[in-house]
Order: C-alpha cells, then structure tokens, then sequence
C-alpha cells in the first residue's frame, strides 16, 4: 500500500513530490532553506491511498518494486493488487485505473509523446508488452493483437530507439515496430545459460 504525497512550501521556493509508505514517510528534498521551522514549513495538498489500511492481507498480491512515473502533469504508478493507475499530479484526483491480470513487469515501465502528440505507456504485463493510451487508459488496438504482442516477456522497461520498441528478456533481444507491434528482428543471447535475476 503506497501512499502519495504533494508537498507545496508555503514560500514557493519549491514543489516537490514525495513518495512513501504508511508507517515510513521520507522527505528529501534540495533547496537553499534555512532550517525548517513553524512558517516554512512544508503542507500536506493531497493524498490517494491504493490499498485501505483495514484490508486483509491477501489482497497484497506483490510487493511494489516499480517507482511512480511524473509524465505530462501526471503520475502513473503500479499498486500492490496489480493496478495501473494514473492520476493528476496538481489534485491528486485518480483519472484512470486499469486492472491487470498478470504480475506487470518490476522494474518498471515506458512513457513517451509520439510525433502526433499522443501519450502512450509500453509495460510488460505476463508473458505480453501493452501498449495504453496515457490519457484514458485504454489499449491502443492498432498495436499487436489489439493491444499487446505476445511472447514478449521481460522484467524491465523497454527502450525506445526510432520506431523501435526494444524489449529484453531473459535469453534474447527482440524489436517490435512500436506502431504495429510487428516483431522486426530477435536476437538469442548467452545460448548455453538462463538467466532469472536482472539483466544479463
């Protein structure tokens, strides 16, 4: 259960957004304040809380190893139930929640604004990479089979390169057009081993 904090000093020196849990809040912040007292001190704007604190335990299905994402006024994180939710980064208000049915991939996900201005989020979700629509949360269905190409495993964000959507797994390397989700070329890496941890 994560819980998202906005801090705003009172003397607009700096915005900063904070990240922690429940029961161990951090703040860090760089700034050329003096120490913090009663009027400069940082205040609370808002809070989402993905996991009610009265929830059992099952219902944490995975630990949550991917950071929030701050992209275009946004913040697009992974919950402990494997939800990917989107909300806006000024109010906090939850614009978007998409369930997923498989564990997302933990070490995290892609944002980018393509050339017609159009945000999209590439995540691994199971065995398949996603393409969604940052703005609404709903699958970009030109891509792949509506949606998603299959076979593409992997523990980490893919990279953007050209119209290239470069996905690593475990053995191998593969490209897909980031348009299409047409596979263009797969390379096999380290034939004799299998590797199970981070990136090999």
């Amino acid at each position: 259960m994560y819980i998202f904090l906005k801090a705003i000093f009172h003397n607009n020196f700096l915005k900063k957004f904070i990240f922690g849990k429940p029961d161990i809040l951090s703040i860090n912040f760089v700034s050329n304040l003096k120490k913090i007292n009663k009027d400069n001190q940082p205040s609370l704007a808002w809070k989402h809380i993905s996991i009610k604190p009265n929830t059992k335990k099952n219902d944490w299905k995975i630990t949550v190893e991917t950071s929030p994402v701050y992209f275009n006024k946004k913040i697009f994180y992974i919950t402990s139930d494997n939800r990917l939710i989107a909300l806006n980064a000024f109010s906090g208000v939850q614009l978007w929640e998409k369930e997923l049915l498989h564990y997302p991939s933990r070490r995290g996900f892609l944002i980018e604004k393509d050339i017609s201005n159009n945000d999209f989020i590439y995540i691994g979700v199971g065995s398949n990479i996603y393409k969604i629509n940052a703005s609404d949360g709903k699958l970009d269905r030109k891509f792949g089979d509506k949606g998603h190409v299959k076979n593409a495993y992997t523990k980490f964000a893919p990279v953007m390169f050209k119209n290239n959507l470069i996905v690593v797994s475990n053995n191998n390397v593969k490209a897909y057009d980031k348009n299409t989700g047409h596979e263009n070329f797969s390379i096999n890496i380290f034939h004799n081993k299998k590797f199970l941890g981070t990136l090999p």
